[in-house]
């Protein structure tokens, strides 16, 4: 009988440690499925931005702009190359060569759709590894860099910005979502796809007419995947949307800033 009961006994033993292995693998399990579920939005301390992923390789789950640009029924134009709007160190802004651009933003069911292009006679200048700064900074990007912003007219505080961080010398371009509805921490979206074109001739503007010294700039393309970001109704209806240009040519008293903002009605 004590032979019986210790062998009972020890099965129980076997049988309840085998019970806590398979409860921590499936809480494991469930814990992994939560983290790689949703918007792949990887967060760091601070500003500090995240491992970048910029091949547009659709099979790694990254969205590609050249299927989204496809699906565009209309996009909505935005320029900035005039004085009144640079909203920041206007002392700093030399003309069209120093820093402007224009640019065409569009939405589809999965994305939104920004292609432009940027003159800037220093460009890629990122001489810090976080340029994103709070709005109590004298300077909230310290980089060249475009602020997208989305806001729902109808709340103060149902909106979106993104930053496009071409990074230095424009080689890991990458999105970084600063606020979103749906999103408690900022961080890189790494399953958006932003590339980094060469300027063509075609893309200097008439009102420049002398050739020396050479415009330097670049082309940009990028598609913003939405899934996570905010509710599709939100994409759907009237939307105030701003764009930023953040221009830096060095040291920071290089610095200036320009902006324009347009009504979305539909």
């Amino acid at each position: 009988m004590i032979t019986e009961l210790m062998m009972k006994l020890l099965r129980n033993r076997a049988l309840r440690r085998c019970g806590h292995k398979l409860f921590r693998a499936v809480a494991l399990a469930g814990m992994l499925l939560i983290i790689c579920g949703g918007t792949r939005l990887q967060a760091q301390p601070g500003n500090a931005p995240a491992e970048e992923n910029t091949s547009g390789d659709t099979e790694s789950g990254i969205i590609s702009f050249d299927e989204q640009v496809k699906m565009l029924t209309s996009v909505y134009p935005v320029t900035l190359d005039k004085m009144a709007q640079v909203t920041q160190n206007s002392y700093n802004w030399q003309g069209l060569r120093d820093a402007s651009m224009a640019c065409e933003i569009g939405f589809t069911p999965q994305a939104i759709v920004v292609r432009g292009k940027v003159l800037d006679d220093q460009p890629f200048v990122q001489p810090i590894a976080y340029p994103s700064k709070p709005d109590w900074w004298q300077v909230t990007y310290a980089a060249d860099g475009i602020g997208l912003a989305f806001e729902d007219p109808t709340s103060a505080t149902n909106r979106l910005k993104l930053i496009l961080n071409f990074s230095s010398a424009g080689l890991a371009p990458k999105v970084q979502v600063l606020e979103a509805p749906m999103i408690k921490t900022a961080g890189v979206l790494t399953s958006a796809d932003l590339r980094i074109r060469s300027l063509t001739e075609d893309d200097v503007p008439a009102r420049i007419s002398d050739p020396a010294p050479p415009v330097a700039g670049f082309r940009f393309e990028c598609a913003i995947p939405t899934t996570g970001l905010a509710e599709p109704k939100f994409f759907s209806g009237p939307l105030r949307m701003s764009v930023v240009l953040h221009d830096l040519d060095g040291p920071m008293e290089t610095y200036l800033k320009m902006q324009e903002t347009i009504e979305k009605r539909e």
